[in-house]
């Protein structure tokens, strides 16, 4: 079984590649695959939520029409949002 890279690794690479070192380079030095350098650079945990902005708006919807199909809920967030 495999170990995880630590986050002080992670950080490091980051802060290499940001610092403008090459790629192929922070790899040699730091004994990481340049895959591994790729994947590090993207985005961690969850994407946000399409309705987060939105939340406060849809309760308020369904505390005036609490009977409202999805169909509708759609419809007044859009007339209410844009």
């Amino acid at each position: 079984m495999r170990i995880p890279y630590s986050n002080d690794l992670r950080s490091r690479v980051l802060a290499a590649v940001d610092g403008g070192v090459p790629v192929r380079q922070v790899a040699a030095l730091l004994r990481v695959s340049v895959s591994y350098i790729y994947k590090a650079s993207l985005p961690c945990g969850r994407p946000p939520r399409k309705l987060a902005g939105h939340e406060q708006a849809l309760l308020m919807g369904l505390g005036a029409e609490p009977d409202a199909t999805l169909a509708e809920l759609r419809d007044w967030l859009a007339a209410e949002r844009g």
